[in-house]
């Protein structure tokens, strides 16, 4: 056995700091030479703000209090601003309209259009149009095309439509090509999805039309990810053909850029994600995810090697570079996520969120990698050690355990500081975070081998690699928790009704009916579960047996539920129909709404009374174990 971590501090982190820890940085990126990004705003109810880092290098505010940057398409939105003609131009959150903000601040509206439309992918045409995705939500399935908008009246053409779901429309240099990837709603963009070219044609002034479509790549068995042009007009894209999500690049053929078992793409859930960008004809810089950390650096094309392969993060977003700077938002064991800016060959700087609590490195439980093979793949995790003292843990053999089931499934948990973490490790509680099948940074092949084994293989994961962490730390296989979000609370649930494994355990917005969900979900994910678990019409009962309202037989395990009142992902019919099932069945349950909140809780008031709520459902179950 490993030697032990003892507690070796009183420092207690509390749900105030959490919610301040919580506080969002994202979309950094360079345009016209400025540094820009996006951050929630503290105290207001998950407003967020846009802002520029000035020539003294402090943070300024562009946006009055009135707005606030979201988008909310496909139900997860993504990208919110983009610079275009010399403005920067955002959706808002209120009336997902688009607005544009000169040099002197001053706000102007765009589009004028019903608040069940929303826009995705700006890019520039000329100073007059841009090119963009539109969504219409005012339909039980949304519809998705491409538009050429004018930016100075708001007036749209649709440009191409036809498919269920677009991305990424650009223009090549010399403005007669247009590029943009698309996929079905029968799979999602990263199981399946194609990359397609056309011409870009101006017929008359402010009317344009796209000619003589055609597919480059993709298929049911690839996955494409940023196609964008160099420099020279060659097209370029992320594709996993090889197994991994590497760089290629079109010239008569595709020709891999830099073959590695290292990941250049993400899962798209959401719009605008960047991994790499050309910054010279023969150069590229990039971000990738190498095992368990992210590295960034530039590719040259001559020679097929990294230059300045940089710092390493734990977490790596929104990364964005010109021929003298990037940035991106990032995050280590010790830092939250920030925005990091720097000049080629220098050190990166750094940009907290305002609001970002001040934590003594010596307070925190730092993860420990931990592996373990099974089943011909090696199941990770990290293990964060109790920092603090719990009373329930008198005389006990060892810590409870709290093991963590990350959202997606397609997510990943990285080793970046996460305060929801140091807030049960400085109680006492040991914490365990696990990448089971189907885990993002891994290929291809450990991405898909959930598929067919949803709520099977991701639990049996998690079970196993907490089983071998007790071989190592004084655990006590007797005290376990389990928790999870989304997806994840899917698979606490199936933990906690199918095995006796756990004392007790929370879901947050946790799927309990998968074969009601098929029903009342989203289009984006309608069909998500046809790989993951197989076709509706063809695996009714399958659907039932998977789901955990519908095997509550054996259950005796206690569960917390947490639920956002606007979750169109993930209806609060979920949690309340399992909250009432297990009552009737004399399981304890504890069931809170919270109706302002959608799929994700953002009001930092909500955070810390679900998180107070969760720590006292916990203890309440150790302390009712103790013998006297």
């Amino acid at each position: 056995m490993a030697k032990s971590n003892l507690p070796k501090c009183n420092y207690l982190f509390t749900p105030e700091m959490i919610s301040q820890g919580a506080g969002k940085v994202s979309e950094s990126q360079w345009i016209g030479g400025v540094l820009y990004w996006t951050a929630s705003i503290s105290n207001t109810k998950g407003r967020v703000g846009l802002f520029r880092l000035g020539n003294d290098r402090k943070p300024y505010s562009l946006l009055p209090p009135s707005y606030s940057p979201r988008s909310r398409i496909n139900g997860y939105g993504g990208a919110t601003f983009w610079g275009i003609a010399n403005e920067i131009i955002w959706i808002n959150d209120a009336d997902q309209n688009l607005y544009r903000i000169s040099a002197n601040q001053t706000v102007q509206p765009i589009t004028d259009t019903p608040v069940t439309t929303t826009y995705a992918d700006l890019s520039i045409v000329n100073e007059v149009y841009a090119l963009a995705v539109k969504e219409s939500m005012d339909t039980p399935f949304a519809s998705c095309e491409m538009v050429v908008i004018n930016l100075e009246t708001g007036e749209e053409q649709t440009l191409y439509a036809g498919a269920d779901y677009f991305s990424n429309p650009s223009l090549c240099p010399q403005r007669r090509k247009i590029s943009w990837l698309q996929w079905s709603v029968q799979a999602m963009p990263w199981q399946s999805s194609t990359v397609w070219i056309a011409d870009f044609l101006s017929i008359a002034t402010g009317t344009f039309r796209l000619e003589n479509p055609s597919c480059l790549a993709g298929g049911k068995q690839e996955s494409i990810f940023q196609p964008s042009w160099s420099p020279d007009g060659s097209l370029t894209m992320v594709s996993d053909r090889s197994g991994y999500w590497n760089l290629w690049q079109f010239r008569q053929q595709w020709h891999p850029l830099f073959p590695c078992k290292a990941e250049f793409g993400l899962p798209q859930w959401i719009y605008g994600m960047r991994t790499y960008q050309w910054v010279s004809p023969r150069k590229l810089a990039f971000s990738a995810l190498q095992g368990d950390a992210f590295l960034y650096g530039r590719l040259c094309l001559d020679t097929g090697k990294i230059e300045e392969e940089c710092h390493k993060f734990s977490n790596l977003e929104w990364f964005s570079a010109d021929s003298q700077c990037y940035t991106f938002i990032g995050a280590t064991e010790k830092n939250f996520s920030q925005v990091i800016y720097g000049h080629w060959g220098t050190p990166p700087q750094r940009i907290p969120h305002p609001n970002a609590p001040i934590i003594p490195e010596e307070k925190l439980s730092l993860p420990i990698p931990i592996q373990c093979p099974h089943q011909g793949l090696m199941i990770e995790g990290f293990y964060y050690p109790p920092t603090g003292n719990l009373k329930a843990n008198k005389n006990q053999s060892g810590f409870p355990l709290i093991i963590s089931c990350h959202s997606g499934p397609t997510a990943r948990e990285g080793a970046s500081l996460d305060l929801r973490k140091q807030f049960f490790t400085s109680r006492g509680f040991a914490y365990l975070s696990v990448n089971y099948r189907g885990s993002t940074g891994r290929g291809r092949v450990f991405r898909e081998a959930l598929n067919g084994h949803y709520g099977i293989a991701d639990l049996m994961d998690n079970l196993v690699l907490a089983d071998h962490l007790c071989k190592q730390y004084p655990i006590d296989r007797n005290r376990w928790f389990i928790r999870g979000s989304s997806s994840g609370g899917y698979t606490a649930l199936q933990g906690l009704v199918t095995t006796k494994r756990f004392l007790g355990g929370a879901s947050y917005y946790g799927i309990a009916d998968l074969e009601a969900l098929v029903a009342q979900t989203h289009k984006f994910e309608a069909h998500y579960f046809d790989s993951l678990i197989g076709s509706y019409s063809e695996n009714q009962a399958l659907y039932r047996q998977r789901s955990p309202l519908h095997n509550l037989k054996n259950a005796q395990s206690p569960v917390i539920l947490f639920q956002g009142g606007k979750d169109a992902v993930v209806p609060p019919s979920q949690s309340e129909a399992i909250h009432r099932a297990l009552l009737a069945r004399g399981v304890p349950s504890e069931y809170h709404l919270f109706p302002e909140e959608g799929h994700g809780f953002r009001h930092p008031k909500n955070i810390q009374q679900s998180l107070e709520k969760e720590l006292r459902f916990y203890e309440k179950r150790l302390f009712s174990t103790i013998k006297l």
